[in-house]
């Protein structure tokens, strides 16, 4: 499915130049765009950007390349409230789970602030160990 509308930084990955740069050819006016009411943001429709690529020389494959990049999930971990969500959980079982080992889990310090991610390789494969334990009438570890 193709995007109808792009911020000027997605403008910017495409036509792979500087933020600044494509807010600077939306307000001169350079490549057509609107303004969001009630706010500093632009936003440029498809057929704008097709039609400044094209009399820019800039090649039209570079919007599909965005657009493919866009469309996989290019995450490796998720933050606690991402797995919880995504387990079907509280945070408060995921931190549980987590401070027991029970859920695989990685540690980063980040100076005197320690975060926790959740890999979603290991997730995955843990997910599936699970049901595979609980098919198989055992309880899982």
């Amino acid at each position: 499915m193709s995007r109808d509308v792009f911020t000027t930084g997605e403008v910017a990955r495409i036509c792979r130049v500087a933020p600044k740069t494509a807010f600077k050819w939306v307000v001169s006016g350079l490549l057509e765009g609107y303004r969001l009411p009630g706010s500093r943001d632009w936003r440029v429709t498809r057929e704008s950007l097709v039609r400044f690529l094209e009399e820019n020389g800039i090649p039209l494959r570079w919007l599909d390349e965005f657009a493919n990049e866009n469309s996989k999930d290019r995450r490796v971990s998720l933050r606690p409230r991402e797995a919880a969500k995504a387990l079907g959980i509280s945070e408060t079982t995921l931190w549980r789970w987590t401070k027991f080992g029970i859920i695989p889990h990685v540690r980063v310090s980040l100076g005197r602030r320690e975060i926790v991610l959740y890999p979603l390789d290991e997730l995955k494969a843990w997910l599936a160990h699970q049901s595979q334990t609980r098919v198989n009438g055992k309880e899982p570890k």
